[in-house]
């Protein structure tokens, strides 16, 4: 059945492949690359001819996407956002739970702790050639130490992101499990929110009256969650404690979004 859309997908990412922190300091963005061209084949063999990624090392997907366009590889259309815009310790922040010695170049790519960062860091993806801007106002399940249902990222922060990027005409993309950072981001008037795990009833409300759309990444729900029971330790730190106790919450979250409309 071709012609699906996924709108939240990482071409790059494959936790199949082993240990998540290991993969990170042994892979190169040569391996993320051709691993990603792989992973392009086989979304459009599953259907897939359009993706957003949301979520890879920033010169790997935009290259994916342009080669892609040229006919140099399979793969559905791509729009990509490159490196995750988070504050540091953030649930974006490729550096949680290493010695702080241990650091590679592309790991600071999409680092923003105050508003000008913000501003730069989204100048600095648009002139890379991303066709969107992913941040995280809120901690996640697939890293290290950080609480999903914590607002990370400063409302300021956040404000310099979407006013950049509207400005440049890329939308702004929301990873946000708590309440706080999905009321805040959709009133602030990012485009999106990813997963949107613990929305209340008052969240619906905002994201309506703001047509903030809800994207609820039902497959990375029940994904993480097999993984936490079956392999937690292809899993960080933290992580299968935090993906058994917030991959059910996503589907009981869709059915009440639908319900609010």
């Amino acid at each position: 059945m071709p012609g699906l859309i996924d709108a939240h997908v990482h071409l790059t990412l494959d936790l199949t492949k082993g240990n998540a922190q290991l993969q990170s300091v042994t892979k190169s963005g040569y391996d993320e690359t051709l691993e990603g061209v792989g992973n392009a084949r086989l979304t459009l063999l599953a259907g897939f001819t359009s993706v957003r990624d949301v979520g890879g090392d920033t010169a790997v997907v935009v290259a994916l996407k342009r080669a892609q366009k040229a006919g140099t590889i399979p793969g559905p259309r791509m729009w990509v956002s490159g490196s995750i815009l988070s504050p540091t310790g953030g649930h974006g922040d490729p550096a949680n739970g290493f010695d702080p010695a241990l650091t590679k170049p592309e790991w600071q790519d999409g680092i923003v702790d105050g508003p000008d960062e913000a501003v730069k860091k989204v100048r600095e993806h648009f002139r890379d050639g991303v066709d969107l801007i992913k941040i995280v106002p809120s901690g996640g399940v697939a890293s290290v130490g950080d609480d999903p249902q914590a607002q990370l990222m400063t409302d300021a922060e956040i404000k310099a992101v979407v006013e950049t990027a509207h400005t440049l005409h890329l939308r702004v993309a929301a990873h946000a499990h708590g309440a706080q950072a999905i009321d805040h981001a959709s009133d602030i008037g990012v485009d999106s929110i990813e997963h949107g795990s613990f929305a209340t009833p008052a969240s619906y409300t905002i994201m309506k009256s703001h047509g903030t759309y809800l994207v609820p990444t039902l497959i990375a729900g029940a994904t993480v969650v097999e993984f936490a029971q079956k392999h937690p330790e292809l899993l960080g730190p933290s992580m299968a404690e935090k993906a058994l106790a917030v991959g059910p919450i996503m589907a009981k979250n869709l059915y009440a979004a639908w319900k609010a409309g």
